[in-house]
């Protein structure tokens, strides 16, 4: 049986990690750098209809295809984008002054599980996204180190609710991609602000979280996401 993991030894705040899941529902959050309380991207969430895909994230990241720890993200309000459909988000992205020159475009598709369920952590990962760059293709810089074997804390009222497990980012054509593996291990409040802080680190293996860190009650949430340096054909 998981156990408990021990009391946390915190890692540098300046890591970078893209974040995932868990996030809410048809919502768009801002993403405010911790160090300067500046916006440095925008998430919006929706369930999917796809198979074996619990819910679609697309992000648009103005300071780089990773984040600098640590972060918050918090409800977007006016007037800043707040899109509740995907089409309200396609809108803004295109031609609502959302998208940024220089800026990440990152899409991720999730799928989760229960504490029990028999399940492989890689084979059983949702599909990866395609993503186009739209007119000519851009080249991708050289992948930016990810939490590699490591994880950070995902911390809500001061108290921690989550724990993310990410691989590093390989090229592959126009796109990185990467996985990440959440652990909820308390359901996060609606409506209030999540922060991502240093964590304690593991370099073992994927199996080797999962069994510190995916205890009863708990849910997992695995993301395989891509991400393109550019606006992209099919956001």
């Amino acid at each position: 049986m998981a156990k408990p993991l021990p009391n946390p030894v915190v890692i540098s705040d300046d890591i970078p990690i893209a974040v995932t899941s868990p996030l809410p529902e048809n919502a768009t959050l801002e993403i405010v750098g911790g160090e300067t309380g500046a916006v440095t991207g925008y998430v919006f969430t929706c369930a999917s209809t796809a198979e074996g895909i619990a819910q679609e994230q697309r992000w648009v990241l103005y300071s780089g295809e990773a984040l600098s720890l640590p972060v918050t993200l918090r409800p977007s309000a006016p007037p800043a984008p707040s899109c509740s459909s995907l089409e309200e988000w396609i809108a803004a992205v295109e031609s609502g002054g959302l998208w940024r020159a220089g800026a990440w475009y990152v899409m991720a598709n999730v799928r989760r599980f229960s504490y029990g369920d028999a399940f492989d952590p890689v084979k059983d990962a949702p599909p990866f996204p395609s993503l186009r760059p739209r007119g000519e293709r851009i080249a991708t810089p050289a992948p930016h180190q990810m939490v590699d074997l490591e994880f950070v804390e995902l911390v809500q009222n001061e108290g921690r609710i989550a724990f993310v497990y990410g691989t590093d980012l390989a090229s592959i054509g126009e796109t990185l991609r990467n996985r990440e593996y959440w652990v909820t291990q308390i359901a996060p409040a609606a409506g209030v602000a999540l922060s991502l802080e240093g964590g304690t680190a593991r370099r073992d293996s994927v199996e080797v979280f999962l069994a510190q860190t995916f205890v009863p009650d708990a849910t997992l949430a695995i993301a395989s996401c891509a991400y393109l340096h550019a606006l992209p054909d099919n956001p």
